[in-house]
């Protein structure tokens, strides 16, 4: 059996689950995705934050193109919220998405606003 060289590994990004903390104290407060990994569902785009004093924030940045659900990429550590929060921690780091450096990128990694391309067939309806 050949060998292959290993490449080499830009970043790394845990998935975020229900549960998973961010920098200012907050909690993923709902998971969207019908992902689980360890028994943790996975949060996208759009799923809640919410913080000891009750008030909540939306995910607003993720995984881009690497790794989507109904059309939202999957929330990541380092996603962002839309208060300026980020994700830095989650209960899982089995699951992940990783950049390489010998590579162009993942479209739309981290980038809030990023929609994820339509793709032939598939109806925007059932995203």
């Amino acid at each position: 059996m050949a060998k292959h060289a290993a490449r080499p590994i830009k970043a790394t990004y845990d998935l975020a689950t229900l549960g998973a903390r961010t920098r200012l104290g907050g909690e993923v407060a709902t998971a969207s995705s019908s992902v689980k990994v360890s028994s943790h569902r996975i949060g996208c785009v759009g799923d809640r934050v919410r913080y000891p004093d009750g008030t909540e924030s939306k995910i607003v940045s993720g995984a881009g193109a690497a790794l989507t659900q109904q059309g939202r990429p999957m929330a990541i550590v380092g996603s962002a919220t839309d208060n300026g929060d980020s994700i830095i921690s989650s209960l899982q780091s089995c699951a992940q998405v990783r950049e390489y450096a010998d590579g162009d990128g993942i479209p739309g990694l981290l980038q809030p606003g990023f929609e994820v391309p339509f793709i032939s067939g598939e109806s925007k309806t059932s995203r």
